[in-house]
């Protein structure tokens, strides 16, 4: 999460940056995490392969980053059992600012195989 949110600092020069965590149906042991921001958005040509490593645009892009951040991001969402994905549809409602919206939806730690609620309460007291 913190990654993503640090990504979304290095573009957005005005307007906001979200940070949205929601648990959206009480029936699924899954909570989602958005971060949303109004910078210049994401050109449809880098949103194929925006979580491949290393992937640059151009060598301005490079320098604002090493690139393996968002796979990275979305390997360990992966581990966890989760997802990590790009909204397409997203529009931040800023003027010639259309934004990005990055949705990590993971499962809740009781959810997990092997993860009852008293080894989830173990582990939080111990550390």
């Amino acid at each position: 999460v913190m990654t993503l949110a640090k990504n979304s600092t290095r573009f957005v020069l005005q307007g906001f940056i979200r940070l949205i965590a929601i648990r959206e149906n009480p029936e699924e042991d899954i909570v989602t995490i958005a971060i949303e921001d109004s910078g210049p958005g994401l050109p449809a040509g880098q949103r194929e392969h925006l979580f491949s490593s290393m992937f640059f645009d151009n060598f301005e892009q490079a320098n604002q980053g090493s690139g393996i951040g968002l796979c990275l991001c979305k390997s360990l969402a992966e581990a966890m059992g989760g997802t990590l994905t790009l909204d397409s549809d997203y529009i931040s409602g800023i003027r010639n600012f259309p934004g990005a919206r990055f949705v990590l939806r993971l499962p809740l730690p009781m959810a997990m195989p092997g993860h009852s609620p008293q080894t989830v309460r173990a582990s939080q007291e111990n550390g």
